[in-house]
């Protein structure tokens, strides 16, 4: 069994599937776009080049939701998506899972990939993601 884990960063607001009302399709496109890749280069970074694809691959997203404290005792959560339910997390994160399905597993085929969230709100904020499978 092969293991892996690495940070990225929350995803964009835009990315949030509850997001769609007042932003065109061009813009999110652009958000998508531009996290996946930032996502597949930090999964190329944590791999190495010694990578083998996995056959099937078990990953764990959690979620490090630290509120950071702002002016007039109000919460920063303007400049990222801070999701409320697990659905929503993992919606929200599309584009990461997209891009370890490229970078990390081999093929597409229903079944190769199961994906869990946690959350922890004692540090953060960024998504810690733990690939576990078999080559």
């Amino acid at each position: 069994m092969t293991s892996l884990t690495f940070e990225v960063p929350l995803p964009p607001r835009a990315l949030s599937p509850n997001s769609g009302k007042g932003s065109s399709r061009i813009a999110k496109s652009k958000w998508v776009k531009r996290y996946r890749e930032d996502c597949a280069l930090q999964a190329r970074i944590a791999a190495g080049e010694a990578w083998e694809p996995l056959q099937r691959a078990e990953v764990r997203l959690t979620f490090c939701l630290k509120d950071r404290p702002a002016p007039f005792g109000q919460l920063d959560r303007a400049s990222f998506y801070h999701p409320r339910d697990q659905d929503n997390a993992i919606a929200s994160v599309k584009a990461l899972i997209d891009s370890l399905r490229e970078q990390l597993i081999a093929g597409d085929e229903w079944g190769r990939l199961s994906v869990s969230a946690a959350l922890d709100k004692s540090r953060g904020p960024y998504v810690i993601v733990t690939v576990a499978g078999w080559t």
